[in-house]
């Protein structure tokens, strides 16, 4: 016949009774002495069982207790009569005792447990890819300050390296496909940066041309103009090959076309003529005291005029007011303008001439077999 003996099990502080069997007569078997692992390292986050070995290994008929010296480091979770789970909550050092006393005599014996609580070992390394941008341009230069690199440990943590710990490779300046290398003792890492066509999107004018008041007949001086190209990735160069129509200045032309590739930026200018004429009496005048390429500008509206002599030698450019078609009436059986010499230029532009009479021409040429060329822009003849 059997006899139930009696283990008495205290976990925190709770006393947990637990049966073992025992010959008819045997008696208590009480705990000599324990033993548990003298040091363990835990990572942060990590639970572990650890085993109380206990002499003799048939002892029964006792009380046993589980203590942490600092609960917030080192937490127990649960335990046997030989076991104790343990769960690592912060860094640090604690020991884990553990109390066991017999129920016949009531000695006390103990052992205790050493626990370091770190990041345990590293096993690999990172690149942040949240320091870097999501999207890159071809050509572009990605800075070493830009890439941050952590060791990672057991416990989840991740340590920032310093750059002078790992090597390191940029392919600069970046291209479609481009991969980061790193590598630290036998770690290594790598990321592929989104790296995408960088395109011109436009260009820009960034300082005006020193002059843009002309006179007719004068053509473009980009002197002190700075156009700049704009790309997708924000990037701004200075242009020098672009291109522009040196063709001399009309009396109505207001803008300069900048041309690059398939983009272009107007430039406002503004035109004016050499000599203004408000009285068409005084017309002749000017004519006669202008110099070679000069400009005249008649305004207003003029009837029953003098017949004006043109020297075609002087290459004059004479046009009406702009904004509006001026008209010149000649007096009866007259011409408006007659051209003289044998050779030159002339250019007439926003006239309306009128002839009275028996007049042939509002333009007559005062030699028929000269080599004159003559420009007409939007002049009308009656």
């Amino acid at each position: 016949m059997k006899k139930i003996g009696m283990i008495f099990i205290l976990f925190f502080g709770i006393i947990v009774s637990s049966s073992l069997l025992a010959s008819c007569g045997e008696e208590t078997i009480p705990v000599e002495d324990i033993s548990m692992p003298e040091n363990v390292e835990l990572f942060k986050g990590q639970s572990k069982v650890i085993d109380v070995d206990f002499t003799p290994q048939n002892a029964y008929n006792y009380y046993i207790n589980f203590e942490s010296s600092d609960s917030q480091i080192v937490e127990i979770t649960n335990s046997s009569f030989n076991k104790v789970r343990v769960y690592a909550k912060n860094y640090g050092n604690v020991t884990i005792t553990c109390i066991v006393k017999n129920i016949e005599g009531y000695e006390e014996i103990t052992a205790e447990t050493n626990i370091s609580v770190t990041d345990g070992e590293m096993f690999d390394i990172a690149i942040n890819s949240d320091q870097l941008d999501l999207l890159y341009y071809e050509g572009q230069t990605l800075n070493l300050s830009d890439i941050k690199v952590y060791a990672c440990y057991q416990s989840g943590n991740r340590v920032l390296l310093q750059e002078n710990e790992y090597e390191i490779d940029i392919p600069n300046p970046l291209t479609i496909g481009s991969v980061v290398r790193v590598q630290y003792g036998v770690y290594q890492d790598e990321i592929m940066l989104n790296v995408i066509e960088d395109i011109l999107l436009k260009i820009e004018l960034t300082n005006s041309p020193t002059k843009t008041q002309y006179l007719v007949g004068e053509s473009f001086n980009p002197e002190g103009m700075i156009i700049k190209s704009v790309w997708a990735s924000g990037k701004r160069e200075i242009v020098e090959d672009f291109t522009y129509d040196s063709t001399p200045f009309k009396h109505d032309d207001s803008v300069v076309r900048i041309n690059y590739q398939n983009f272009s930026v107007e430039i406002p200018i503004s035109v004016r003529a050499t000599y203004q004429v408000y009285d068409y009496s005084q017309l002749q005048n000017i004519i006669n005291m202008a110099q070679d390429g000069d400009s005249i500008m008649i305004i207003g509206q003029h009837s029953n005029v003098d017949t004006v002599y043109i020297p075609a030698s002087k290459n004059l450019y004479i046009y009406g007011e702009v904004g509006e078609t001026i008209s010149i009436t000649a007096k009866e059986d007259s011409p408006a303008f007659i051209i003289t010499g044998d050779s030159g230029s002339l250019t007439l532009a926003n006239l309306t001439i009128i002839s009275q009479g028996t007049a042939e021409s509002s333009i007559v040429f005062e030699n028929v077999d000269s080599e004159i060329n003559l420009v007409l822009q939007d002049v009308i003849q009656e």
